[in-house]
Parts: structure tokens; sequence; C-alpha cells
């Protein structure tokens, strides 16, 4: 007689995985940091002093105590200093009036919690997470002087040639040995390289022009941090030239999209500052 039981079918199919992520509980007591990993010293806290080992014959000790004001600290200019501070740069005067809003988070180097402050109050506290050590006067106003530091890096990122053009003044009639200054739009930057050699003191000024005859661009294209941080780069790759005496192209052009890029040791003509490099066409 047949059996009346429901036959067993065995599935063949595997089970769904798990797609949550699996959380991994923190060891360290709750409002305590966690602590380092390192195997028989769990409890000591790491030697900074060791964050230089990897470039230590690129850029010294003693070259890294060059101070370095920052005028602009949007996209180029907070990004350069929190990397420049990273590296470990310790001295910094920060210059800018502007405050944090919401669309510079995405480009510049803030984090939410820094919401409608002063820029250089929240990237003096950026650069002291990463550089506790790091000496940083906030300056909350618009560019009138530089701070009197002799041998100091100048570094110019601001959204407007009249500020570009005092800063050179004051620059020209201080003690710094090098200015730096880098225009951005979206996917494209220059970057200048001026020393204090008559050439570069006579054709730097040569690259103004009125703000009123500036490429127009569209608030949703300009700015993108892809760009900010590599113009960031070329900006510290620049200072270690300079501290190395290894000569370095006064003017640097980069367009993103299509690779092109150029160097020129006479920016005497370069048209506007988000000018392409080339027919290239970009979408």
């Amino acid at each position: 007689m047949p059996s009346s039981a429901t036959p067993t079918h065995t599935s063949n199919l595997e089970p769904e995985p798990n797609l949550e992520p699996e959380m991994i509980e923190d060891p360290s007591e709750p409002g305590e940091p966690s602590k380092p990993s390192k195997p028989g010293e769990p409890d000591e806290a790491p030697d900074l002093s060791r964050r230089t080992l990897r470039y230590a014959d690129i850029i010294s000790p003693l070259d890294l105590q060059t101070p370095i004001t920052v005028v602009g600290c949007g996209a180029i200019g907070s990004w350069t200093a929190f990397l420049a501070a990273q590296m470990g740069f310790t001295t910094f005067h920060l210059i800018d009036p502007d405050h944090v809003s919401p669309e510079n988070l995405g480009p510049q180097c803030f984090l939410p919690s820094d919401l409608y402050k002063n820029k250089v109050f929240a990237l003096r506290d950026r650069i002291l997470t990463t550089n506790p050590s790091a000496r940083i006067c906030p300056i909350p106003f618009p560019l009138s002087s530089l701070p009197p530091t002799p041998n100091a890096i100048l570094i110019i990122t601001p959204d407007n040639m009249a500020c570009r053009s005092l800063a050179f003044t004051a620059f020209r009639d201080s003690d710094y040995s090098l200015l730096l200054d880098a225009r951005m739009s979206a996917e494209f930057f220059h970057l200048f390289h001026v020393n204090t050699s008559p050439l570069a003191l006579t054709n730097y000024p040569t690259t103004f022009f009125p703000d009123a005859e500036a490429e127009p661009l569209p608030c949703s294209a300009r700015a993108t941090t892809y760009c900010a941080t590599l113009a960031a780069s070329l900006i510290l790759s620049s200072i270690t030239n300079h501290l190395r005496s290894i000569p370095t192209p006064l003017h640097t052009a980069f367009q993103i999209i299509t690779r092109d890029c150029f160097s020129l040791s006479n920016p005497s003509s370069i048209g506007k500052s988000t000018a392409p490099l080339s027919s290239h066409p970009v979408p």
C-alpha cells in the first residue's frame, strides 16, 4: 500500500547570504580612545616623531619648520594646509574672512560639524587633529598685510585677482622666500611658482587680469575635491623642491579631463585662469 506521508524534498539551493554588515565591537571602554594594536606595548601612545620617516631623505626636520602662510582657505587652500600639517609642517598663518557653508563640504577640507564656523578656526581644528604640535595663527579678516615671518612660504588661493595683486605686493616687499598661486576651476588649474628671482618677479604680475574678465562658470562647476587635492599635492611638491633648491617651472597647468599638462619658465601670456589647454572637447 502506498504511503500517505508527505514526501520530503531536499532543496539544492544554498541559503541566502546574510547581507547585513557584521558589527564588531570596539574593545575599549566607552568614552576611551581605542588602544594601539602594537604588540608588546598596547598602552603606549604612538611615537609621532616617526611620522616623517618614509620621506626623511626628501625633506628634513629642519625644513619642516619653515613657516607657511595661506591666504584663502577654500578648496585648494584648506587641503594644502591640512596636507602640509600631515607631512609635518608645524607653523601656519591662515587668512580668510569667510565661513563654512554647506556647499563647501564637498570640495573643501571641512566636516559637517564645521558648518557656519569661520574657515580659519575650523581649519585650525582640523590641522590639530593630524598634527597636535602645530602652531597656528588664524586670521579671520581680509588680507591687509603679511605676518612678519622671514623665509616663510606664501600660498595664495583667493577667489579674486585683487587679493592676488595685494598679496604679491606684500610678498615683494617682505622677507618671504616663495609665493605659490593656485587658480582652479572644477577640473583645471594653474600653479604659479614665484621665487625672488628677477624673472619670476617680473613675469608673474603679467598673469593678472580684471576680475570682470574672468571666465564665468556655473555654481555647479567651480570646484571638485580631486582637482583641489591634486593642486595641493603639486603645491607641496613645489615647496619641497624649493627647500631643496631644485629648479621648478614658474607656471604649470593641468587639465584633468584630457590629462593635458604643460609647464613654462616664462608665464607672460596665459589667458584667463580657466582657459583650456587644448582644443580637446570638454563635456
